[in-house]
């Protein structure tokens, strides 16, 4: 399991504690609430034709959009299938290179990829996912070309780094931080607008690519007509958890920023996510299945 996977798993289980104590441990019929898994799957179709009574709570990231461009026959949509209540956190990527890579810094990486368009080759997580977002916006930013690697998921694209099977990977921080510490990868470049606290030495990306920014994020839906008074309890409940010490500082040591985006913001954000994620698709060839 990748790292971006086990700050989702410890996000559900933060969240659901302090659902619990302002809701209460279980639903009228007595069944657990239900939280869906940050990974595409049909559970998301379970919570949108779940009971809007506050129960029913699917955790978003950028695989649910991605989702929006990739599949033909959706049994609900994003957009109008459920309430936004907040996004409530942000991570970045950093870039990085199998360890004995001749580009020494991101400039190097860009000038050896348009000597030899195509020839340097990037891991993914898959078609799709954010690992895949990440680095085909930054070819464009970057005008090169780099060969896709698909594999089954952020273990297995770091593992090919790691073994020096694949060149490049845009990694989660929270996936790549072990590695980089451990000296197996190199890092190249955090994907933030400028140098972030807690990596005060990694360059940002766009110290080399202006413009050039990528970033996770994290948000909470529910089924479409949920009282706004559930959904503000919900968004106190929330907050709530992520001032816990005990669940703020492990976040934050996995690279995970809080923040707090408003249901109208957050409402336009999703639309905007799915639109940009379309026109990557598109650009890169790849048919909706």
């Amino acid at each position: 399991m990748g790292g971006a996977e086990l700050g989702g798993q410890r996000l559900r289980c933060d969240i659901a504690h302090h659902h619990a104590e302002a809701f209460g441990s279980s639903r009228p019929d007595g069944r657990r609430p239900e939280y869906c898994r940050c990974r595409c799957d049909g559970r998301r179709e379970t919570v949108a034709e779940a009971k809007p009574d506050g129960y029913n709570i699917l955790l978003v990231n950028a695989n649910h959009t991605a989702a929006e461009a990739l599949y033909k026959d959706l049994k609900y949509n994003l957009i109008e299938s459920f309430d936004p209540i907040v996004r409530f956190t942000n991570s970045y990527h950093v870039l990085v290179v199998r360890k004995d890579l001749e580009a020494q810094n991101l400039a190097e990486l860009i000038e050896m990829a348009k000597k030899d368009p195509g020839g340097l080759d990037y891991a993914s997580a898959g078609v799709g996912s954010v690992t895949f977002m990440c680095t085909e916006i930054f070819k464009v930013a970057a005008g090169i070309e780099l060969t896709h690697i698909p594999y089954a998921g952020g273990g297995p694209a770091m593992a090919s780094l790691v073994a020096g099977e694949t060149d490049f990977y845009g990694a989660p921080y929270s996936t790549a931080k072990p590695f980089i510490q451990e000296g197996t990868v190199r890092a190249l470049a955090m994907t933030s607008p400028e140098r972030v606290s807690f990596e005060p030495d990694m360059p940002a990306a766009s110290e080399t690519v202006p413009g050039y920014q990528f970033m996770s994020w994290y948000g909470l839906v529910v089924p479409k007509g949920t009282p706004e008074d559930i959904r503000g309890k919900i968004r106190a409940a929330l907050a709530e958890a992520l001032a816990d010490p005990a669940v703020k500082k492990p976040l934050a040591d996995l690279g995970f920023e809080p923040i707090d985006e408003g249901p109208e913001e957050f409402a336009a954000f999703l639309k905007n996510e799915v639109d940009v994620t379309k026109k990557i698709v598109e650009d890169a060839g790849i048919q909706p299945q």
